[in-house]
């Protein structure tokens, strides 16, 4: 799958992530708004159907009041009789007026919060293959290390922070070899593996702040926040040490050895303007004899 391809589908399942997600706010806005309140019956009772009795105690007809009236209404003398209180006992013990199990329109609040669980447990999913695919658009396959796309990204935002003396960037490219030769003598799994092991050695002696990428083919990237005296000595112990590394495979011994070109980032210099100074050094470094170290003036 190209990168391009999985940023598209990361892009995609981004924004329908975002409208599943204000599909879930707006649920649970729905969901609030509908919840019972809970009755306090001696500061707002609820009203009862017992409240407005349409005759007097004494048997006489009266004007039936609204119900929101009808429960403000006080009786004519105050007495300790079960009778006359009997109206307002309802009031008393705060009778709900509707089921909170379902909204004006008949929805089921218990269905509209298990839909949202199960949209949250979508997002969860779906979040984590957003994150899969970026990081795989990210990801060289074979070595597992960056790729060309990242490292570009990665540098551009290092220089962006700015180069100075007391924070500079080195720029290396690292080729292996007469890899054809590795190819066509013992096979393309070969070189696939002799790939590998490079990428398996610069990330167990490289120092932690340091980025490495395939950068394509045979060639790999390093990014180091380090001046180009410390990093030559730095990139010199790799070229070494790759050099007495041993790819056993299929009962075939394979050794082989790198070259590496090297530029320190000036303050005023743009990404691909320091790549070019790299890789001419890259080519120097090819064309005395290979296995060695050239860095850029």
């Amino acid at each position: 799958m190209s990168p391009d391809l999985v940023i598209w589908i990361a892009s995609t399942a981004a924004m329908s992530l975002v409208m599943l997600g204000l599909g879930i706010a707006i649920g649970r806005r729905i969901t609030q708004s509908h919840a019972p309140l809970e009755t306090d019956p001696e500061i707002s009772p609820e009203i009862s159907p017992e409240v407005s009795p349409l005759a007097n105690p004494d048997g006489r007809a009266r004007t039936a009041l609204p119900m929101h009236q009808a429960h403000l209404e006080k009786p004519s003398k105050s007495t300790n009789s079960s009778d006359d209180q009997a109206p307002f006992a309802s009031i008393r013990r705060g009778v709900p007026l509707a089921s909170p199990l379902s909204d004006a329109r008949g929805v089921r609040l218990e269905d509209v919060q298990q839909q949202l669980c199960e949209a949250e447990h979508r997002i969860g999913i779906q979040a984590k293959q957003i994150q899969e695919y970026f990081q795989e658009a990210r990801t060289d396959e074979l070595t597992g290390l960056l790729n060309r796309r990242a490292i570009e990204q990665i540098a551009e935002a290092e220089i962006k922070k700015g180069i100075s003396t007391d924070n500079p960037l080195v720029i290396a490219l690292l080729d292996v070899d007469h890899f054809k030769g590795i190819n066509d003598r013992f096979g393309h799994a070969a070189g696939d593996a002799t790939l590998q092991e490079v990428a398996k050695f610069l990330r167990q002696v490289l120092p932690v702040n340091a980025n490495v990428a395939r950068f394509g083919g045979e060639e790999f990237a390093i990014l180091l926040r380090s001046n180009l005296t410390l990093a030559s000595a730095q990139l010199e112990e790799i070229r070494h040490g790759i050099a007495q590394q041993t790819l056993l495979l299929d009962q075939q011994s394979i050794s082989f050895t790198v070259s590496i070109g090297a530029c320190q980032v000036q303050s005023d210099q743009r990404f691909a303007s320091a790549m070019k100074n790299a890789d001419e050094a890259l080519y120097r470094a090819k064309r005395r004899g290979k296995n060695r170290l050239m860095t850029s003036d």
